[in-house]
């Protein structure tokens, strides 16, 4: 995956979490659905990097609602 796409989507997922949650939600979904083309948990490794430089690591929070799996991964992934 593109490192430079997962880390924009962290920086708009930062972004919306604070402003709109409707708007983070949606986005964040849409993350998070194997079929889009924009579906980042297939690097779990470039995802927890771009978060934990973000120091967004709560939205390991938010991906658990969708994909616990990978929320338990990027849990060891960004110790």
């Amino acid at each position: 995956m593109n490192k430079n796409f997962v880390k924009q989507s962290v920086s708009a997922l930062i972004s919306h979490y604070n402003e709109d949650r409707a708007v983070f939600l949606m986005f964040l979904e849409g993350l998070c659905d194997s079929e889009s083309p924009y579906y980042i948990l297939k690097d779990l490794q470039t995802l927890a990097e771009a978060m934990k430089e973000k120091e967004a690591i709560y939205l390991i929070d938010e991906i658990e609602k969708y994909d616990y799996k990978a929320a338990q991964v990027l849990d060891e992934l960004v110790k």
